[in-house]
């Protein structure tokens, strides 16, 4: 084999490993979006939850005033 063969082979074989990182990255990446995305939901949700409490709390108040 020739010089120019080798390098060939291990620049193959670097780019192979490179691109076998990159799958990798991508799935860790499309892992931490869905992650993300749940933390999103979850935050909304509290917001739900305060935001009912307060008018509820609210309506509470404005019934103990009228009574």
């Amino acid at each position: 084999m020739s010089n120019q063969e080798v390098t060939l082979a291990l620049i193959n074989q670097k780019l192979d490993t490179l691109n076998e990182k990159v799958c990798e990255n991508q799935k860790q990446i499309e892992e931490l979006k869905e992650q993300v995305n749940l933390g999103r939901g979850a935050l909304t949700g509290l917001r739900v939850v305060f935001w009912l409490g307060s008018v509820i709390g609210s309506l509470y108040i404005i019934w103990k005033m009228i009574k």
